[in-house]
């Protein structure tokens, strides 16, 4: 029998999903990530054992520190991504994750430290999107809550009532499971378990600095010193906020407009009807917002040098998909012009890679399992030569 499959999705921003996988994981739900090879492995003697290549989400996971092989249930396997809705999502239920984003985007900023300031971090331009984080964030949950089968369960609930929260998420999947393994779950996948993977992680890695696990609190956008910030991002997701009840004051800002999504085609791939792109359209003040998303745009072009992507913190791979977009969007718009940069020189010949990596993935080409753990080992040995700086 093929197991039904469900997708576990959450802006990228860190939104607690990262518990409830392992509370899955617990319960012996198969849960995986999409990548170029396959997270899980067949063991020799049954069952499953983590990729090599995957070694680094024990410092998300504790139950991927605690045990070696996994059996899972046959009749359910969850993926979870941080995806925007497309094609392969139709006729999957969705289990939506979300945060409030002031907490999510000050807690993101955290983790990533990059050498910019707050308000400098969301302005920079998401690299696939080209919208500032917190219309990023806005409109991806706009997508998603407009697509069928899908429920959303809060970060906030899950601190309040872990066992309520894990209780709904499963009586929404149709999954009935005992009160030892429910208790077992929840005891293994609590914060402290979580640090002290973390800590054992890093011990074994010590090349790994990034702090992951951090004592998450309701409200730690408080402890913001940019309130101006704050209040930026609580303007514009103002709708979303009241919609998900979270605490705010009434927004004038919001957005709109739009114009990177006329002129992108990633947004050609989303599974969205043409109704919500109107409805951005027909916002209020909408033709004035685009107008102002195209200047700075065009500002931030001018301005782009290597030493700011330095500092802003990305991905080799991130800054390669932002050029692209800049790219794309400069094509489109006259007047646009990205300034004269040395990595796209530096990394030609990783561009190449990931120019192949982009296309097949929009086309949804998909190698044999054998052919990608193939394609994975080279991807590594090819990562390691060519990303040297």
């Amino acid at each position: 029998m093929k197991p039904v499959k469900i997708y576990l999705i959450s802006p990228r921003e860190p939104s607690g999903a990262t518990w409830l996988i392992n509370c899955f994981l617990e319960l012996g739900i198969k849960t995986y990530r999409e990548t170029l090879g396959e997270m899980w492995m067949p063991a020799a003697g049954g069952g499953h054992v983590l990729n090599p290549v995957e070694n680094h989400l024990r410092k998300w996971l504790p139950m991927l520190s605690r045990q070696k092989v996994f059996h899972f249930r046959p009749d359910i396997e969850v993926e979870w991504a941080h995806h925007w809705p497309q094609r392969q999502h139709a006729g999957h239920r969705i289990v939506y994750f979300v945060r409030d984003p002031r907490d999510a985007l000050f807690s993101r900023y955290r983790r990533e430290s990059p050498d910019l300031s707050f308000q400098e971090f969301l302005d920079f331009p998401d690299p696939r999107t080209l919208l500032d984080k917190a219309t990023n964030w806005c409109l991806f949950n706009e997508a998603w809550l407009s697509q069928p089968d899908i429920r959303a369960f809060r970060f906030e609930d899950y601190k309040q009532d872990a066992r309520r929260t894990l209780e709904d998420v499963l009586g929404y999947l149709g999954l009935r499971v005992d009160e030892p393994a429910l208790l077992g779950a929840l005891e293994a996948s609590t914060f402290e378990k979580a640090a002290e993977a973390e800590k054992r992680y890093r011990a074994e890695n010590p090349e790994d600095v990034q702090l992951i696990n951090r004592a998450s609190q309701v409200g730690n956008w408080r402890a913001s010193d940019d309130a101006a910030s704050i209040a930026g991002i609580a303007d514009k997701a103002a709708a979303l906020l009241a919609r998900f009840g979270y605490e705010a004051q009434p927004g004038e800002a919001g957005y709109g407009g739009l114009p990177q999504a006329e002129v992108l085609g990633f947004f050609r791939r989303l599974t969205v009807d043409d109704a919500f792109w109107r409805r951005l359209r027909e916002a209020p003040r909408a033709q004035a917002m685009a107008e102002g998303q195209v200047q700075r745009l065009h500002d931030f072009m001018r301005s782009l040098d290597d030493t700011l992507l330095r500092r802003s913190g990305l991905s080799h791979h991130e800054i390669h998909t932002l050029l692209c977009s800049l790219d794309e969007f400069a094509a489109a718009c006259p007047g646009a012009r990205l300034a004269h940069l040395d990595w796209p020189r530096q990394h030609r010949l990783a561009r190449l890679w990931w120019r192949w990596a982009d296309f097949s993935r929009a086309r949804g080409f998909r190698l044999p399992a054998w052919a990608r753990r193939g394609f994975w080992r080279l991807r590594g040995q090819f990562r390691n030569r060519m990303l040297k700086t």
